[in-house]
């Protein structure tokens, strides 16, 4: 069967229609609206992905299309915001590609689910195979499934992923669990113990087992907080190891026990996670759209971050030398000059799906998974001789010293940088969305000044004074 075009009609307005086929849908526009009195439907520029809003107020994504016999079908692709807008555009496009082709995505994913719920789930291998299905199904977020995926993969399938679901006692996945803990970390172990409960909780809601070793085991790890903050040596030996990747060096020189060297694509991500005291998967998710250079600010829309809200990052000269630098390398990689919902910091592997019928790259591309700048960092840290850091360490870093009296920046402005603020409430949202502004870039640029004196990069302004720590 062969594809047809079919043609959507927007229900908000010719205005709001026109703007739709020029701008496509956003994240704004999305996260204002509103629940109505039955189901409502917003279709997007990428032909078929539609939005559709339920009474009850869920905003789902749906594919929608037409066959060549006249057949109409339509496929859920998972619920705003765990499914994103360049998730599901990527989506769309691939199966576009697949109608065309002769397929027929809904038929598919029926038979699908159709043929999991009939498939034998003998192994916790099995258990959790079906269970990564439900969970793309469901429209949960792709970094956590991507998490997930690695954590099982590591952790889990190598020692109980054989194993026979009845076989698997409480004291065999206690044994495991600890093993896992101990190699890896507390935090780690005890999110494989989540990890783990959810597969089976999951397994007796589809009757997949009967009983669950899970049932009554606690944590099995106690959690302190990390507290790892970097000396101004280690940041120094960090900075050099990153700066080092600017110049290409034989694999054969590279010291055993790295692996593959770190390319400077992800140097400059971990060394923007320092720079700006953001999350790891916040600078792997950076989009061109969410940055203006002229007025100096990366806005991270509410559905990227960890509080749910939007976020205002100030850029000192050195982020933006940063940035620029790598939208450089992603433009060679996408063949063009990143465009408002392309990445920063793109993939390696672009697939096809991101492709037009020329070859060409058309739009939202996939990032780089947040993993990728923790094992950058992991890498970068033994170049360099740091041990024990990890990427959110340098967010921790930047805080601390900007908190501290070398800098003296105001406890309530590092919240606020950090995005730890409580949100604003009624109508003083409207005039808080730059709120703190100045103060979080004046801690930025006093960050930055100090950050290249410690790295030897530049001497630090005499005019260069410390915040005031209050009012007397």
């Amino acid at each position: 069967m062969g594809f047809i075009a079919e043609r959507q009609v927007s229900p908000f307005g010719d205005n709001a229609r026109t703007m739709a086929k020029r701008t496509g849908l956003t994240a704004t526009f999305i996260d204002a609206l509103k629940a109505g009195p039955g189901m409502v439907t917003y279709p997007d520029t990428t032909q078929g992905l539609e939005l559709y809003v339920t009474k009850g107020g869920a905003k789902t994504w749906s594919f929608r299309y037409t066959l060549s016999d006249g057949t109409r079908r339509r496929t859920n692709l998972g619920r705003w915001p765990g499914k994103t807008i360049t998730s599901a555009r990527t989506e769309a496009r691939s199966l576009m590609n697949r109608v065309a082709d002769g397929g027929d995505p809904a038929q598919e994913r029926k038979r699908e689910r159709e043929a999991s719920r009939t498939r034998p789930v003998k192994t916790l291998d099995d258990l959790t195979a079906v269970l990564f299905t439900a969970l793309r199904s469901a429209g949960v977020r792709a970094s956590t499934l991507a998490y997930w995926g690695w954590l099982n993969k590591k952790h889990l399938a190598p020692r109980l992923g054989t194993y026979r679901l009845g076989d698997l006692s409480p004291g065999v996945t206690r044994r495991a669990l600890r093993e896992i803990g101990e190699a890896a970390g507390a935090t780690t172990g005890n999110r494989a113990f989540a990890l783990l409960r959810r597969a089976f909780n999951f397994g007796l809601d589809e009757e997949h087992v009967a009983t669950s070793p899970m049932a009554r085991m606690k944590r099995p790890f106690e959690e302190g907080s990390r507290a790892r903050v970097l000396s101004d040596a280690e940041i120094k030996a960090l900075w050099g190891a990153a700066v080092a990747t600017k110049i290409p060096v034989p694999k054969s020189s590279v010291p055993q026990g790295t692996g593959k060297p770190v390319s400077r694509t992800m140097a400059v991500a971990v060394q923007l996670c320092l720079v700006t005291a953001q999350r790891r998967g916040e600078v792997a998710g950076m989009r061109a759209g969410e940055l203006d250079l002229s007025a100096r600010t990366w806005i991270l829309p509410r559905a990227r971050t960890k509080a749910k809200r939007e976020h205002v990052v100030p850029l000192t000269a050195l982020a933006i030398e940063l940035i620029e630098e790598a939208s450089a390398a992603a433009a060679l990689r996408l063949g063009r000059a990143p465009k408002a919902d392309d990445p920063i910091f793109p993939t390696p592997r672009l697939g096809r799906s991101a492709r037009g019928a020329t070859g060409e790259f058309e739009a939202s591309p996939p990032t780089v998974a947040p993993l990728s700048v923790g094992a950058a960092m992991s890498r970068l840290c033994e170049l360099a001789g740091v041990t024990g850091a990890t990427a959110h360490d340098l967010r921790r870093t930047a805080s601390t010293v900007m908190a501290s009296e070398r800098i003296g920046v105001l406890t309530e402005v590092v919240s606020r940088l950090l995005n730890h603020a409580p949100p604003s409430l009624g109508v003083t949202a409207i005039y808080n969305r730059h709120a703190y502004l100045p103060e979080k870039r004046h801690a930025l640029e006093a960050w930055s000044a100090l950050l290249l004196e410690l790295v030897g990069e530049r001497e630090r302004p005499s005019n260069v004074q410390p915040m005031r720590q209050g009012i007397a």
